[in-house]
C-alpha cells in the first residue's frame, strides 16, 4: 500500500474528514524550525572562525616583501567540516518537521497511525552532502580573503601587528554574515523539501503559500523591501499545486498562470526565503467515513502484517535472546486474530490471499546458551553505566545503521593454510571443527592461554571454572560480500601474516555472533549481539562515525569510514564445517592446497570459489 492510499484509508477508518476535523486542522499553524536554524548558524560561524584564525596565523608567518609571494594552500581535508555535526542538524530538522506533520496526522487519524517514509533518509543525506560543499566553498573564500589582506598590507608597508589587527577586526562580521546566510537558506530548503514530501504522502496535491508575515517579506507595501522581485507577498494565502509551481488558484477556483512579479517556485526554496507551505486540508473533505466492509478488510490486512513482522523478527533474533519468546507469542496471537476475523466475516469482506509466512528455525525448548553468553546481558548492563550520555534516539540510530550493515555483509573468518608448525590447518578444521586459541595453543596474536581466558571473562562475563577450553569464543570479522574486494582490501590484513589462507563465510542463521568495532582485546569494550547492537561495543569516536555512516551496503567501505582496521566478530558455541556457507580461495593459495584440504572442504557442502586474472570471482 503506497503512502497516499495508506493515509486516506486511515482517515476513512477514523471517521472521515469531518467538518470539525477540518476546522482543527486549519486552526493549527505549521511551525518553522527557527531555533535549529540559529543552532546551525552558530555551528558554522564557530567552524569558520576557527579556520579564519588558522589561516591568519599561517599568512602572517609567511610575510615577505613581495606581495605576490603570499599564497595559502589548504592541506588535503583541512577545511572539510565535520559531516557528523551536519548530519545531526539534518536529522534534527527532519524530526522537527515530522513532529509538525504528526501533530496534523493525530488530529486527522489519531495516535496509532504511522506513515512509511522511505524517501526521507536520502533527502537528509543529499542535503548533508550539499552542506559540505557550501561550507567548504565559504572556507575557501575566507582563505582567499586572509591572503588578500596580507598582500595588501605588505604592499602598503604595514607591519605584522597592523595587518593582524585589521584581519581580526574584519573577522566577526564576515564570518557571522556568511554563516547566517548559509544556515537560513539551507534550513529553509530542507524544511520545505520535507514538508512537500510529507504532504504528498498525505494525499495533498495542493498547498497554501504562507509568508513570514513581517516587514521583511519581499514585496510587502510599506515593508523594508516593497519593490523586491519576485514579490512573495503577492503569493500570500494563494492555493498552489505541488506539480506545477507556475500557477495558483484564482477567486473563481480556476488555475491560472502566476503574474510575472510572482516567484515560479515553491515556498522556502528561493535564496533566503522564509515562506512555508501550509497543508490545504480542504482537499480531504471528499474522504468519507469507512463502511463495515472497508473496516473488516483493513483489520484482516493488519493481522496479516503482524504475522509477517513477528515471524521475520523471530527468525532473525539469536535463540538465546529472551526477546525471541515475545515475538513467537506475538506471531501466534496474530494468527489467532486472523482466523477469528475470517470466521466472523461473512460476505462483508473477501478472503485475503494466503500469507507467505517467513520460514524460521523453531527454537529448541530450554536451549542452553553457550557459557560465553550466559552472563552477557548483565555484563552489557554494567558497562552501559559509563555510556549514559548517549540518548535513546542516538542509540536507536546506531543500532539501525549497524543492523543494516550486518544484514548486507558476511560473517567470516580468515583461515591460514598452515600454522607455524607446518600443520595443514584447513584439512584439520574441515575434518573436525573450528578451534580457539585455548585449544590450539597457537596464534598470530597473544598466545598466553591464561590471559585469553581472563579476557573472555572481562568481555562476556564468562565463568572460567565452568567453561571448557573448547567452549570459549572464536574470532572472525565482518566481510564484504564482494569476495575479491574483501581479499584485496587490506582489512583485517594482520590475519594473513601466517602466509596464504582462505576466507570462510558462515551461514548467519546457524552461528551465534557478537561484535565490537575494532579489536576487543584490552580495548575496554563490551561485545553485544549483531542482532541487537549496543553502544558499549564501540568507542565514542566510532559511535559518532556510525551515526554519520552513509555506506551500509559494503562492509569494506563501511570499515574504512569507521576508521578501524576491522569490525570484529566473536562466535559462540560450536562452530563446525556444516555451518560454512562458502570458502574463497585466492589463486596463489589454490596452487598450494593439499588434496585432503580441498576434499574436506567439498565434503562440508560449502560452495568453493576462486578468481581469475582479472579479479572475477569464479567457482573453484
Amino acid at each position: 500500500m503506497d503512502g497516499t492510499r495508506k493515509f486516506a484509508t486511515a482517515l476513512s477508518l477514523a471517521g472521515g474528514a469531518t467538518k470539525a476535523k477540518i476546522r482543527k486542522l486549519k486552526g493549527r499553524r505549521w511551525k518553522y524550525p527557527l531555533s535549529l536554524e540559529l543552532q546551525y548558524s552558530t555551528a558554522i560561524n564557530r567552524y569558520m572562525t576557527k579556520r579564519w584564525k588558522e589561516y591568519a596565523a599561517q599568512a602572517l608567518a609567511m610575510m615577505v616583501p613581495r606581495m605576490d609571494a603570499v599564497s595559502l594552500e589548504p592541506a588535503p581535508g583541512e577545511y572539510g567540516p565535520a559531516l557528523g555535526a551536519i548530519v545531526s542538524i539534518a536529522r534534527n530538522i527532519g524530526e522537527f518537521n515530522k513532529r509538525e506533520m504528526d501533530a496534523f496526522r493525530k488530529i486527522a487519524v489519531g495516535d496509532a497511525f504511522v506513515q512509511d517514509e522511505p524517501w526521507v533518509e536520502k533527502t537528509l543525506q543529499d542535503w548533508a552532502q550539499n552542506q559540505v560543499s557550501l561550507i567548504t566553498k565559504a572556507t575557501d573564500d575566507i582563505r582567499d580573503a586572509v591572503a588578500r589582506r596580507v598582500r595588501d598590507g605588505v604592499k602598503h608597508g604595514k607591519i605584522n601587528r597592523e595587518i593582524e589587527s585589521q584581519i581580526m577586526q574584519d573577522l566577526p562580521g564576515i564570518s557571522k554574515r556568511r554563516a547566517q546566510i548559509i544556515a537560513r537558506d539551507q534550513a529553509s530548503k530542507l524544511n520545505a523539501s520535507l514538508s512537500e514530501g510529507r504532504m504528498k504522502d498525505a494525499g495533498l496535491e495542493t498547498y497554501i503559500w504562507e509568508t513570514a508575515y513581517d516587514e521583511r517579506v519581499r514585496g510587502l507595501p510599506g515593508g523594508k523591501y516593497p519593490k523586491a522581485l519576485p514579490s512573495h507577498w503577492a503569493m500570500q494565502g494563494k492555493i498552489c499545486r505541488w506539480d506545477d509551481p507556475t500557477v495558483y488558484r484564482n477567486a473563481k477556483g480556476e488555475w491560472e498562470k502566476r503574474p510575472a512579479n510572482c516567484p515560479y517556485t515553491t515556498p522556502g526554496t528561493e535564496i533566503l526565503c522564509r515562506c512555508v507551505a501550509l497543508p490545504n486540508w480542504d482537499e480531504l473533505e471528499e474522504v468519507e467515513a469507512a463502511g463495515p466492509e472497508v473496516k473488516a478488510q483493513r483489520e484482516i490486512e493488519r493481522a496479516q502484517e503482524a504475522i509477517e513482522k513477528a515471524a521475520t523478527a523471530a527468525g532473525y533474533i539469536n535463540p538465546s535472546n529472551p526477546a525471541l519468546a515475545a515475538f513467537v507469542q506475538e506471531e501466534a496471537r496474530a494468527k489467532t486474530a486472523l482466523e477469528n476475523l475470517l470466521a466472523v466475516v461473512t460476505g462483508a469482506a473477501k478472503k485475503p490471499a494466503a500469507v507467505a509466512v517467513v520460514a524460521k528455525p523453531k527454537p529448541k525448548k530450554k536451549e542452553k546458551a553457550p557459557p560465553t553468553l550466559e552472563n552477557l546481558e548483565a555484563t552489557i548492563k554494567k558497562a552501559d553505566k559509563n555510556r549514559k550520555h548517549w540518548n535513546a534516539d542516538e542509540r536507536a540510530r546506531y543500532a539501525e545503521k549497524l543492523v543494516e550493515l550486518f544484514e548486507n555483509s558476511d560473517f567470516g573468518m580468515n583461515v591460514p593454510r598452515t600454522n607455524d608448525r607446518g600443520d595443514d590447518v584447513i584439512a584439520a578444521i574441515f575434518g573436525s571443527h573450528f578451534k580457539n586459541q585455548m585449544e590450539t595453543k597457537t596464534g598470530e596474536g597473544l598466545v598466553d592461554v591464561a590471559y585469553r581466558k581472563r579476557a573472555s571473562e572481562t568481555l562476556f562475563g564468562t565463568k572460567l571454572a565452568k567453561t571448557k577450553d573448547a567452549e570459549f569464543e572464536k574470532y572472525g570479522f565482518l566481510m564484504d560480500r564482494d569476495m575479491y574486494k574483501q581479499a584485496t582490501s587490506g582489512i583485517a590484513d594482520q590475519y594473513w601474516r601466517y602466509g596464504d589462507g582462505v576466507q570462510v563465510r558462515f551461514k548467519k542463521d546457524m552461528v551465534k555472533t557478537t561484535f565490537t568495532i575494532g579489536d576487543s582485546l584490552g580495548a575496554g569494550l563490551t561485545p553485544s549481539y549483531t542482532s541487537d547492537p549496543k553502544v558499549v561495543s564501540s568507542r565514542n569516536a566510532h559511535i559518532n562515525r556510525v551515526l554519520a555512516l552513509t555506506e551500509t551496503k559494503s562492509a569494506a567501505e563501511a570499515t574504512r569510514s569507521l576508521g578501524t582496521s576491522y569490525i570484529e566478530l566473536q562466535y559462540h558455541g560450536d562452530l563446525t564445517p556444516d555451518m560454512v556457507e562458502s570458502v574463497f580461495i585466492p589463486a596463489p593459495t589454490a596452487k598450494k592446497l593439499s588434496a585432503e584440504a580441498i576434499q574436506k572442504m567439498r565434503d562440508s557442502g560449502a560452495a568453493l570459489y576462486t578468481h581469475d586474472a582479472k579479479g572475477n570471482v569464479i567457482p573453484f
